[in-house]
This record gives C-alpha cells, sequence and structure tokens, in this order.
C-alpha cells in the first residue's frame, strides 16, 4: 500500500515536470518571440499615431492663434463700429451741409432678428 503511493506520487511529479518541460507557463521560445514581435509593431503604430496627433494639435494651435490675430485686426467690437459709423455718417453729413444725425443706436437688433431667436 505505501509502495502504491510513493509510486502515485512519483507518477503525479512526473507528469506536473512533463508539462513543465513541454509546455512552459510563460510560453515557449518562439511564443515569446511572436509575442515581442507583435508588441514592437503595435507600438510603432501608437508612436506614429502620438506623433500624427502631436502635429494635429499644433495645426489647431496655430489656427486658433492665427484666427484671433484674424479677428483682433480685421473684425471690430459692436461698440466701436457703432460709434464708428456714427462719427462717419456725421462727417459725411457735415461735409455736405445737410443736417447731423442725432446719436442713437444704430446696433438694435431688427424685428426679424428677434423673431428668430
Amino acid at each position: 500500500m505505501l509502495l502504491r503511493a510513493v509510486i502515485g506520487t512519483l507518477l503525479a511529479a512526473n507528469l506536473v515536470a512533463a508539462v513543465m518541460a513541454f509546455k512552459p507557463f510563460g510560453g515557449s521560445a518562439d511564443d515569446l518571440r511572436r509575442e515581442q514581435q507583435a508588441l514592437r509593431v503595435q507600438l510603432a503604430r501608437l508612436q506614429a499615431r502620438s506623433a500624427t496627433s502631436k502635429q494635429l494639435v499644433e495645426k489647431v494651435e496655430t489656427a486658433r492663434k492665427e484666427g484671433d490675430q484674424f479677428l483682433a485686426k480685421y473684425v471690430t467690437d459692436r461698440r466701436t463700429m457703432s460709434s464708428t459709423i456714427q462719427e462717419e455718417l456725421n462727417r459725411t453729413a457735415k461735409e455736405r451741409g445737410s443736417r447731423r444725425f442725432p446719436p442713437r443706436s444704430i446696433c438694435r437688433p431688427s424685428r426679424a432678428a428677434i423673431r428668430w431667436r
């Protein structure tokens, strides 16, 4: 009986050793090489995507900066525009000798604009 238990234990130990020898748990050397190669390819793709994203971010920042510069250079706010138009109208009226326009808010929204809100 004791002999059977010892032989059974040795058989189990041999089976465990055979499994570890023929199928290592970390994978065989070929499996590990294939996995390493796949990870290298994946890393290269991710680095390329990261570089593309960085270029896109730079383009967006440049566009935003240039857009802000354009707006600052060519677009005026409503108050400045209103007073400038009023001054031009008054200057033109004075040159022609006609009456001056009364100061009023030129930038009032129209009825149509109010309706579409």
